[in-house]
């Protein structure tokens, strides 16, 4: 019962990816009717979301994970972190500074879909940029993972969802639509992208809806599929969960924030509304930065809050240039436990990005993207090529916590002591200028959402 009535809920991170795959078979023909009666286009119902009651009370379904091994865990959470870093520095290396969120969890969770099903260059490629091993001993540790993140949790909630969409008629190989299931937990659902796009779309949209509890109701736009669409692989991730220590609203007061513009040097401040609490933290700090763990509500999911020491924008991009896994892996290793004079802005950012197949062909997996694509493995006949792929996420964070989802999608088409002592000097924490967090899962140090706060807002 604590879950659902002791419990404030503060901050909500979202993320959802979708990947649309289209068929270079323009000969194929659908054998199955359009799509069931077409829905009213992105109406959604807010009571059709779950309630925590209802999310603790489901019927929990685990991935089969009898050949996983604790190296092998670790050994995916550390690929996701891998790909979590280089995909930051894909997104931040442009010369300029914005707000960013994005699920690094949720990107791989969608890729994996198709990484199951692909062959040849096309493997070795999307292998590569997601550092995923062999896909026999992928398959189990990611279903380990899976079930850590996914089983209904009295402190907070944490799910993700796997879903492939597929043209009605289009009969993927049974061992693909094996894998996905046991393994990634994927439900298989039928739509008519051929004859009935926009209604495929919607139906898609509304179950990313529900399953990002509405705060992301339209991850695929108008005409964003169309007749030469055949898949869309998709992952939606939600967590929402309250800080193990509660900001007191009334201590909340209105304080400038520090921006910076391209030549480094600081714009009039905008306002923000400043949280303060004064109490015990996991903190280290380097040469470059102070580092603080904030965590929600069991301890298990916690937000790494990275301050650069140097307060403008030199500051912040030698910060963001220097992110490794291994030095956020030190950072947690030297952390102590200390008294913190914490202030911490409220936020609120919806981050989208529609170009994310750039950002991967970039990074080294063009061959997916082109006609040489080779998914014989998800289905032997009809080719198949990624089209798009679409990442939208969205966080809160506020006195009570953090609220936040992802989603990703994936599109083809045809072609895919005792003593009295001194008293203690707190050490100051002010968030007051940008910086750079991520929500992670401490029993795996999987990061399951990564950003920067620079402005004050971003809707």
């Amino acid at each position: 019962m604590r879950f659902y009535k002791a419990i404030r809920w503060a901050s909500v991170p979202v993320s959802i990816l979708a990947l649309l795959m289209t068929g270079c078979d323009a000969s194929y023909t659908s054998t199955v009717s359009a799509t069931e009666a077409a829905i009213e286009d992105d109406v959604f119902i807010e009571d059709e979301t779950e309630s925590a009651s209802a999310y603790l009370q489901k019927e929990f379904t685990p991935a089969d994970e009898s050949a996983a091994t604790a190296e092998g865990i670790q050994r995916i959470a550390t690929a996701n972190n891998n790909f979590a870093i280089k995909m930051y520095h894909q997104l931040t290396k442009e010369d300029t500074l914005d707000n960013l969120v994005f699920s690094p969890y949720s990107i791989s969770s969608a890729m994996a879909l198709g990484y199951v099903g692909a062959k040849g260059d096309t493997y070795d490629e999307i292998q590569q940029v997601f550092d995923y091993s062999a896909i026999d001993q992928m398959l189990p540790n990611a279903a380990a993972l899976y079930n850590q993140l996914n089983r209904p949790n009295v402190d907070y909630m944490l799910s993700s969802t796997n879903g492939l969409w597929v043209q009605q008629g289009l009969d993927p190989n049974p061992t693909y639509l094996d894998s996905i299931n046991r393994y990634l937990q994927a439900e298989v659902n039928p739509v008519d992208f051929m004859y009935d796009p926009e209604s495929a779309r919607t139906t898609i949209n509304r179950a990313i809806a529900k399953q990002t509890h509405d705060l992301i109701p339209q991850i695929i736009p108008i005409n964003g599929v169309d007749e030469a669409t055949r898949s869309v692989l998709t992952n939606a991730l939600y967590f929402k969960g309250a800080w193990y220590h509660e900001f007191y609203d009334g201590s909340t007061e209105s304080m400038p924030f520090e921006t910076f513009q391209m030549t480094g040097s600081a714009t009039s401040a905008p306002m923000v509304d400043m949280m303060h609490q004064y109490n015990g933290f996991q903190y280290v700090e380097d040469k470059q930065a102070q580092v603080i763990d904030l965590p929600y509500v069991g301890k298990e999911i916690s937000m790494m809050v990275i301050l650069p020491k140097i307060a403008d924008k030199q500051g912040l991009q030698q910060l963001m240039a220097s992110l490794t896994t291994e030095k956020i892996t030190s950072w947690q290793a030297k952390s102590d436990y200390e008294d913190i004079n914490l202030y911490l802005p409220k936020f609120k950012m919806n981050v989208r990005d529609e170009e994310l197949a750039d950002k991967l062909m970039t990074m080294g997996m063009p061959t997916a993207f082109l006609p040489a694509a080779d998914f014989s493995g998800y289905h032997e006949i009809s080719p198949l090529v990624f089209d798009k792929v679409v990442h939208q996420a969205v966080i809160e964070v506020d006195e009570l916590g953090t609220e936040a989802a992802a989603a990703t999608t994936v599109m083809d088409m045809a072609a895919s002591a005792e003593e009295e002592q001194e008293p203690i000097i707190p050490i100051v924490f002010k968030a007051d200028h940008p910086f750079i967090y991520m929500i992670y899962h401490k029993p795996t140090n999987a990061i399951l959402f990564l950003g920067q706060m620079v402005k004050p807002s971003s809707d």
